[in-house]
């Protein structure tokens, strides 16, 4: 019996990965059919919230006739009622290591497995994660102003090795950046919600937030995106946080209330801050958190495009051998919660 792969997104629609598929098992067909959705949409969905009501768009003829032969699917969107539209569906990989943009989308369901891809743009983002910490350590902002005004003068930075390092979320991009700090010669404490099996060599693991932000000179949100944890960061969070710390967020922009963040770096409690995410994406142009000051913002640019295509084929290709053998697998999602599902018209 085949079994056909519908590749519904761009990311996994460059030359030569169809055929890498099939190679795999003579019984595998590869369709390809793009179903994608503006970034606004997307970020839309993240942050919805219970009751929150979304208006999606209907998929079109021919995205209906490529879900309803897929037996699986790997896309980074997908539509409402997935398993209605796809009755063959047993497996739904998305190439993203986030998932709450398809918690409305009806999976997992019974005999629908859905995986993610945790990991693929991990070291990237870890990568710039450092250069940021370096930036603010090494007033690179400042010496670049200082070479725009023809300015002479010394200006010196701090070391960063010996800085306190609290990284919130020991998931893959927690793991990376905290490998690398202590390399560096940072000392690095990891705060999550349930003590892990093993950690990282040099790193300090406690579920205490609080105290864990006392004392940090650096801070880095990489936790999941899970609904207890929106608005982590908020007022109390930040008051917690030692003053003139450095505060990094490149997990999602709802775990952090920006109203809060932007009066912290105004009073002088943060020192500086580099967001990788926000809560409304794109940002628009009137939003307050462009004026604030000392922030450094980007949008989803932490992660890094050179070999993104083979890693993510990499990532589903191994469990695509596993589905066909019959293994468990891996790196699936649970069952989202209530409070994570938005209500659908």
């Amino acid at each position: 019996m085949s079994v056909t792969v519908l590749l519904a997104t761009r990311y996994l629609q460059a030359q030569g990965v169809p055929e890498a598929i099939t190679a795999i098992d003579p019984r595998l067909r590869v369709r390809t059919c793009l179903y994608a959705e503006p970034p606004e949409r997307r970020a839309a969905r993240s942050r919805a919230g219970t009751g929150d009501r979304l208006d999606l768009p209907a998929p079109s003829l021919a995205e209906r006739d490529a879900l309803a032969e897929a037996d699986v699917l790997v896309a980074l969107d997908v539509p409402a009622d997935l398993p209605a539209l796809a009755p063959r569906l047993r497996w739904c990989h998305l190439i993203s290591s986030g998932t709450s943009h398809v918690a409305y989308s009806g999976l997992p369901a019974p005999g629908v497995a859905l995986t993610h891809s945790p990991g693929g743009n991990a070291p990237g983002v870890a990568e710039f994660v450092l250069a940021r910490i370096f930036e603010h350590a090494k007033l690179l902002p400042q010496l670049a102003a200082m070479q725009r005004r023809r300015d002479g003068e010394l200006c010196f930075g701090r070391r960063v090795a010996g800085q306190l390092l609290t990284i919130v979320g020991l998931g893959w991009i927690g793991r990376e950046i905290a490998a690398r700090a202590h390399a560096l010669g940072m000392v690095v404490r990891a705060v999550v919600h349930r003590p892990p099996t093993s950690a990282p060599d040099g790193v300090r693991v406690t579920t205490d937030l609080a105290a864990a932000l006392a004392d940090a000179d650096v801070t880095v949100l990489c936790a999941s995106d899970r609904a207890e944890n929106r608005n982590l960061f908020d007022e109390a969070a930040f008051a917690a946080m030692k003053h003139g710390s450095f505060f990094v967020n490149v997990s999602r922009g709802v775990l952090v209330d920006e109203a809060a963040l932007a009066a912290a770096l105004h009073s002088g409690q943060l020192a500086a801050a580099a967001l990788d995410v926000t809560v409304h994406e794109p940002l628009p142009a009137a939003h307050p958190l462009w004026d604030a000051p000392n922030l450094r913002l980007s949008f989803h640019s932490a992660s890094t495009q050179d070999g993104m295509v083979a890693r993510r084929l990499e990532i589903f290709t191994t469990n695509l051998r596993r589905y066909l053998s019959g293994e468990p697998l891996a790196h699936t999602v649970p069952a989202f919660s209530a409070t994570d599902r938005p209500a659908l018209p």
